[in-house]
């Protein structure tokens, strides 16, 4: 009958606890350290067979392991530091090296992550969560998304983005869906839409009272309309409030595309397009930057003013949600078309051919609203 004595167990611990100086990395340049390349696992090894006698060694092992983590979490305090994160990435690489000896379960380590964060704040989980990033390498090695240590990653990875905040938190979504992206093929059954299912829960509000005005007003982005126009402000006015209403009625064809099975959606839909896309080209000026569409008074276009070079933390600053609010669509066109013209290119990509939209040197990263 194999035994989990409590002595073998507090053996194991100490063994343990004397090993992870051995996993100390000189390098102090990032916050996970490197793996060690000089360790000696035919030491390890040796050392870890040899004891318990008459006890199965993996569930000794996965006792000890999880006293000494509950022991390093307990010394996490609330300043952050850094020390405690480094011993506890010094205790995941012991962990994974003695799973990769078969001396303990493969699907240890992740489940010692697992309890991790479950158990710590969000500020501490994305710290422990680039342990992950450091080791993607080793960590996923033969995993599958249908059983063993797979099924656990994808747990682990799954409660986490269920913890976050989707508009405080989308970096470090990010982070998770590229971690995931990296460790499982594309075929897994766990990030495929099998049925064709769309997420028409994430619905766009904005204010629709006079979509049906401005579906039927003339295009005002026409230069001949502009320049026949003898109020500017005017002109600028009646084309935000258009663009409003057309812009925002795309987003409910790009959360359920089916709806563009329908005749008459799929009409409107391109006349929707054909509106916007005509906006976005009369916003690039003699730099093929944006430039501003609308303008309530002369102020207002001052302070809207893009200059020639575009700062790096400006496009980095955006709200991976906008507000929709009528009366703040003037205040945000500048930066909605800066930042959202190419991601809302790559929409119509998914759709159908690709549209004919101005290329521009900025970048950004493709989200949704």
């Amino acid at each position: 009958m194999v035994q989990q004595t409590p002595s073998a167990i507090a053996r194991l611990k100490d063994s343990l606890r004397t090993t992870l100086p051995d996993f100390q990395s000189l390098s102090t340049s990032s916050d996970v350290p490197p793996f060690p390349t000089t360790i000696d696992r035919d030491r390890y090894f040796d050392t870890f067979k040899s004891f318990p006698e008459n006890n199965d060694v993996k569930s000794c092992m996965e006792c000890a392991s999880r006293e000494l983590l509950y022991d390093i979490v307990t010394d996490f305090d609330l300043e952050f530091s850094l020390e405690p994160f480094i011993q506890l990435y010094q205790f995941f690489d012991l962990i994974l090296t003695l799973s990769e000896l078969e001396i303990s379960d493969p699907q240890l380590p992740f489940a010692l992550i697992e309890e991790t964060l479950d158990t710590q704040p969000i500020d501490n989980c994305k710290r422990i969560f680039s342990y992950l990033e450091a080791r993607i390498e080793r960590l996923t090695v033969g995993v599958d998304g249908t059983k063993g240590k797979g099924i656990i990653l994808l747990r682990l990875c799954n409660e986490l983005l269920r913890r976050l905040s989707k508009s405080e938190d989308t970096v470090f979504c990010g982070r998770i869906f590229v971690f995931l992206t990296k460790s499982f093929p594309l075929s897994e059954r766990s990030g495929v839409n099998l049925r064709g299912e769309f997420h028409v829960e994430n619905k766009t509000t904005f204010d629709e009272r006079r979509s049906q005005l401005a579906g039927n007003q003339p295009d005002h982005f026409s230069p001949s309309l502009r320049d026949n126009d003898s109020s500017e402000a005017a002109l600028a006015a009646d084309a935000c409030n258009r663009l409003y209403a057309v812009l925002w009625s795309t987003q409910h064809e790009f959360a359920e595309p089916i709806r563009l099975f329908q005749k008459e959606i799929l009409d409107n839909f391109k006349e929707s397009l054909d509106t916007v896309i005509k906006a976005f080209r009369s916003s690039i000026d003699e730099y093929g930057h944006n430039a501003p569409v609308v303008a309530s008074d002369t102020r207002r276009s001052h302070k809207r003013k893009w200059d020639g070079e575009v700062k790096h933390d400006e496009l980095d600053s955006y709200n991976p949600k906008y507000l929709t609010s009528r009366e703040l669509f003037d205040l945000e066109v500048c930066t909605f078309h800066r930042l959202n013209r190419r991601p809302f290119s790559n929409d119509l990509c998914c759709l159908g051919p690709r549209p004919s939209v101005p290329e521009t040197h900025t970048s950004s990263v493709s989200h949704r609203n």
